[in-house]
C-alpha cells in the first residue's frame, strides 16, 4: 500500500521549503526503519501552503523479531538486576543464566511480535510534527501564551494521513488527521476530500494546485519564455529566481509588463538587482542583447481580465522602486564628481575673514596636540575642525561661565564629527546682543571663544546665539 502525509499550514517561506521536504522524508524513513516496517521509495515536496510526503509499497505490518541482551552477573546486587529487568520488560525467572569466563551472567531473550503499519504510523506522525526543526517557528492561538505551546513555521491548519484509502487515526497539536485538505486559495477555496494516497496529486491539480515543485519551475520557465518571445524579447536565465517564484505560487502564471525607458539611464546591474531582489521579476533583453524596458512577473492565479489589473499594479510598484534606485544612483554620481573637483576649493590663505583680522592663514594655529595627518587635508581645503579640548589660555573664561550656569564646554555628542566650512558671516553678528561692539571682532567657527578689543568674551553656540561676559580679574 502507498502512504500519504500532508501537513497544511499558512504560507511557508520559499527559502525553507526544500530543506523542510528533505527533513520530512529523512525523519519518516528513519522512523520506519527503527520500527522495522518495510517500505519503498519515499518522495517529499512542498507548496506554499502544504508540506507533503508519499511512501510507496509500505508493508501491512512489521516483521516479528527477537533480540538477546546481556545483563549483569547472577551474583550482582538485587538493585542492578531489578534495573535490568525494568529495561527489558521481563521477570527474573524469564532470564537465562549462562556460564562465561567471567562467571554466571544473566541474558534476556526479547521477542517482539509484528505490529500493524497503521499502529506504527499513528505513533510516528505526531513524533515527526512535534520534533520538526524549522529555522524560525511561531506559536499561535490561545495556547500561544504558554512557552510550551505548539510551534510550527506558520499556523498548522490540517493533517491528511492516508494508508491506501484508509485514514490513519492520530492527533497532534489539537489537530486530528483526516482526509480533507484545501485547493487553490482563489480558484478552489473550499474543502477537498482526498480519496486515496494515489489520487492526491490529480485531485489537487483539478483544484488548481500543482504539488510538485519541479513541475511549477518548468511551467514558469516555459511560459515566461513564451510571453517574452511574443514581443521579440528574451528572458535572462535565473534558476534561483525560478525556484523562488515556484515556492511563492501554487498555480504560476507569468505575465509581461513594462516600465519607463527613461530608467534605462541607470546601469543595467542596478535595474536587474532592484527587480530581482525587491519584486521577484525576470529581466528581459531585446534582439541586440541590450536590457529592454520590460519584465516578467509571476502571478498565482488565472485572472478574469487576462491579468491587465495585475500587470498595471506591478508596473506602478516597479516604477517607484526604479525611481528610488535612480535617485540614489544620481546622488552617488554627484558625490564622485564633487570629490574629483575638490582640489579646486579655495585654500585658507585665499580667504579673508575681515578687513583687520587678515586671511585665514594668519589665524592663531591650533595646539600641536590637535594636529594630525588626517586633519591636514581638511585645513588645506579651507575646512577646520573645531578644537577640543579647550585651549589652556581660554579655560579661565570657560570656568567663569560655568559658575554662571552656562553650558560650557558643549556636550561631546553635540559636536560635529567631521570638518565644517568656515562661517565668514555668522548669524549672530547682527543680533541685538552684538550691537555696539567694535567691528573688528576676531571670528572663527561657531562654538569657539573670541576676544574683542574691550577684553570681553563672546561665545557662540551651534544655533548661532551669542553670549557675552567678562573674565574674572
Amino acid at each position: 500500500m502507498n502512504f500519504l502525509l500532508e501537513l497544511t499550514s499558512e504560507e511557508i517561506p520559499a527559502r525553507m521549503q526544500a530543506a523542510a521536504a528533505e527533513q520530512l522524508a529523512r525523519r519518516f524513513a528513519d522512523g520506519l526503519q527503527a520500527a522495522g516496517l518495510a517500505h519503498g521509495a519515499v518522495t517529499a515536496d512542498a507548496t506554499p501552503r502544504r508540506l507533503w510526503l508519499r511512501a510507496a509499497d509500505v508493508a501491512a505490518a512489521s516483521a516479528a523479531s527477537s533480540e538477546e541482551r546481556k545483563g549483569p552477573a547472577a551474583t550482582a546486587p538485587e538493585a542492578a538486576i531489578a534495573g535490568f529487568l525494568r529495561g527489558v520488560g521481563l521477570t527474573r525467572d524469564q532470564l537465562e543464566e549462562r556460564e562465561t569466563p567471567k562467571g554466571i551472567v544473566l541474558f534476556a531473550h526479547i521477542k517482539r511480535d509484528g505490529r500493524s503499519a497503521a499502529a506504527i504510523l499513528a505513533e510516528l506522525i505526531p513524533a515527526i510534527v512535534r520534533d520538526f526543526d524549522w529555522p524560525k517557528s511561531m506559536r499561535w492561538g490561545a495556547a500561544s501564551a504558554s512557552a510550551g505551546s505548539p510551534r510550527w513555521v506558520r499556523p498548522l491548519t490540517g493533517i491528511v494521513a492516508l494508508l491506501g484509502d484508509t485514514v490513519v487515526d492520530c492527533s497532534v497539536h489539537g489537530i486530528t488527521a483526516g482526509r480533507e485538505t484545501r485547493g487553490h486559495r482563489i480558484h478552489a477555496p473550499g474543502l477537498l476530500s482526498i480519496d486515496s494516497a494515489d489520487s492526491h496529486a490529480a485531485q489537487l491539480l483539478a483544484a488548481k494546485v500543482i504539488v510538485a515543485s519541479a513541475e511549477r519551475r518548468a511551467m514558469i520557465e516555459a511560459r515566461a519564455a513564451d510571453v517574452a518571445a511574443a514581443q521579440g524579447l528574451t528572458v535572462i536565465p535565473d534558476a534561483g529566481l525560478v525556484a523562488e517564484n515556484a515556492g511563492l505560487t501554487e498555480w504560476p502564471v507569468p505575465m509581461l509588463g513594462s516600465f519607463d525607458p527613461a530608467f534605462l539611464a541607470v546601469p543595467r546591474e542596478v535595474i536587474q538587482l532592484t527587480m530581482r531582489t525587491n519584486q521577484k521579476y525576470f529581466a528581459c533583453t531585446d534582439a541586440a542583447g541590450a536590457l529592454a524596458p520590460n519584465f516578467v512577473c509571476v502571478a498565482n492565479l488565472d485572472a478574469s481580465d487576462g491579468g491587465v489589473a495585475i500587470i498595471a499594479g506591478n508596473e506602478r510598484v516597479l516604477s517607484a522602486r526604479l525611481s528610488d534606485a535612480k535617485f540614489f544612483w544620481d546622488q552617488d554620481v554627484a558625490a564622485v564628481s564633487f570629490m574629483k573637483n575638490s582640489a579646486r576649493l579655495p585654500t585658507r590663505s585665499s580667504v579673508s575673514q575681515s578687513w583687520r583680522a587678515g586671511s585665514c592663514s594668519t589665524r592663531s594655529p591650533l595646539p600641536s596636540r590637535e594636529r594630525s595627518d588626517s586633519a591636514q587635508p581638511s585645513r588645506e581645503r579651507g575646512l577646520l575642525r573645531r578644537p577640543t579640548p579647550l585651549p589652556a589660555r581660554l579655560r579661565r573664561v570657560a570656568l567663569s561661565l560655568k559658575g554662571r550656569g552656562k553650558r560650557w564646554p558643549p556636550s561631546p555628542n553635540r559636536q560635529p564629527a567631521c570638518a565644517r566650512p568656515i562661517s565668514f558671516q555668522p548669524r549672530w553678528a547682527s543680533s541685538p546682543k552684538c550691537r555696539g561692539w567694535p567691528a573688528p571682532i576676531w571670528r572663527a567657527l561657531p562654538g569657539l571663544i573670541h576676544k574683542s578689543p574691550m577684553q570681553s568674551a563672546i561665545i557662540t553656540s551651534r544655533s548661532g546665539k551669542a553670549m557675552t561676559c567678562r573674565p574674572r580679574r
